[in-house]
């Protein structure tokens, strides 16, 4: 890739609060399955932890997401959750067998303004000029402050 990824930078979207506030399949997967990743130019994108050891050849679809901005996050995981989850070699039964079968199950005690609060409340916020999403350590300084 032409902007290949920050080996320093690596986190995780779940936090130990969120439990009972969301579905817990969106849980599992937050905690178990997305990597969060910056690119060296500073983009950050979520990977299949599972499965990113293999090429992106090898990998079942949808392995990689760069959503345009913190607010198209949470379609773009249930996207993820419909598509890569059930096909991905790598992914452990337990969580398949939880992985929604529908888009309302998807969607479940899931909102959007959860996972645009959250992704803001570890760091994450949309770049300047709209074409992506950015990790601000000024944020989470903030918000752990507070």
């Amino acid at each position: 890739t032409d902007d290949p990824r920050d080996p320093t930078f690596s986190m995780s979207l779940y936090t130990p609060s969120e439990e009972g506030k969301i579905n817990p399949t969106h849980i599992l997967v937050r905690r178990h399955v997305l990597a969060v990743h910056r690119t060296v130019s500073r983009e950050i994108y979520f990977e299949c932890r599972c499965c990113m050891h293999r090429p992106r050849s090898d990998r079942a679809k949808q392995s990689v997401l760069a959503p345009q901005s913190i607010s198209s996050l949470y379609r773009a995981v249930i996207r993820f959750m419909m598509y890569h989850v059930p096909e991905c070699a790598d992914i452990p039964r337990e969580i398949k067998e939880r992985s929604p079968k529908t888009t309302k199950e998807a969607t479940a005690r899931g909102t959007k303004q959860y996972w645009v609060k959250s992704a803001r409340k570890i760091g994450l916020k949309d770049r300047s000029d709209g074409t992506g999403i950015v990790f601000c350590e000024e944020i989470v300084g903030l918000s752990s402050s507070t």
